[in-house]
């Protein structure tokens, strides 16, 4: 106990020390970390006929018109429903600064987040047994079947492009606890995919393909934040820095639905096309963001 009691106390008296931590007017940081994303979600804007419309035989009025015969699982829980997510990640970056004053430094910081958006649990397991008890229906009452599936449950990063005001709460010292504060852009590369193409054919009967593709557009994210850190120095003009950060920057994805149709015969129910948003994915999300690195003063 005397042992911590001594360590806080030398502690106190080396982060007081003045001479360390005289600001120079430029700094340059680089930072490592980690991002959570947190929020719900919802889906907005279906088109009137998206599930009374015979567009696949997976998913609404298509399903029902295929007459499969028995109760399979369906992707009416999938299709313009609230179904993506946005994983945590690691994230790397570079912070310019610039002191106006002794407590009041401006800039600017480059962030690269892997925080992938992604299917929710429920929703991937629809999305399997949907593909997989159609196909496995189909071969079991003789049907020759080729199937296609190149879904993908989770796919894309995220780019943070910020401008930045620290205070620092004292002007001097080897230990500046400041509050952050910033506005910004967040970008976003990838998403994830219902990509499926299925072929059947019956003997003399001919045959026929269904094709369904689901992808979602990302959009650029206003961004604002709030933070409080600490700048630790080690020398006269470098150090490490620590910073937590609440980043809120709403996000919206368009989901887009492409549907198509091929048969040898016209026994077999026609299917249309379809090329259209079918929903926009939003979340009102707010990115906590920690990060730890080094800075050099100049």
């Amino acid at each position: 106990m005397r042992r911590v009691f001594l360590f806080f106390i030398a502690f106190f008296l080396i982060c007081s020390v003045p001479g360390l931590a005289q600001p120079k007017r430029m700094e340059i940081s680089f930072f490592g970390g980690f991002a959570l994303p947190m929020g719900s979600w919802t889906a907005e804007g279906q088109p009137s006929d998206l599930m009374t419309g015979r567009w696949s035989p997976h998913f609404g009025k298509g399903y029902d018109d295929f007459n499969w015969g028995t109760d399979l699982t369906t992707l009416d829980d999938v299709i313009g429903e609230p179904v993506i997510k946005q994983n945590s990640g690691p994230l790397m970056g570079i912070k310019f600064g610039f002191h106006l004053t002794t407590q009041l430094q401006i800039g600017l910081s480059f962030a690269y987040a892997l925080t992938k958006f992604q299917y929710t649990d429920e929703a991937w397991r629809d999305i399997e047994d949907t593909l997989t008890e159609g196909a496995d229906l189909l071969e079991s009452v003789g049907r020759t079947v080729q199937p296609t599936n190149d879904s993908v449950q989770s796919e894309g990063s995220m780019i943070l492009l910020m401008f930045n005001a620290n205070y620092s709460f004292i002007p001097y010292g080897q230990f500046l606890p400041y509050v952050s504060f910033g506005a910004g852009l967040t970008l976003h590369s990838g998403a994830p995919s219902l990509s499926y193409f299925l072929a059947q054919s019956w003997g003399i009967f001919g045959g026929s393909t269904y094709g369904l593709d689901v992808s979602y557009v990302t959009k650029t994210s206003l961004a604002l934040s709030l933070g409080m850190g600490a700048k630790i120095f080690l020398g006269e003009a470098f150090g490490i820095k620590i910073e937590a950060n609440g980043i809120f920057s709403p996000v919206s994805l368009d989901e887009e639905m492409t549907t198509s149709f091929s048969r040898t015969m016209t026994g077999w129910t026609e299917y249309y096309p379809y090329d259209d948003v079918i929903s926009t994915q939003k979340s009102s999300r707010i990115i906590v963001s920690l990060q730890g690195g080094l800075f050099f003063a100049f």
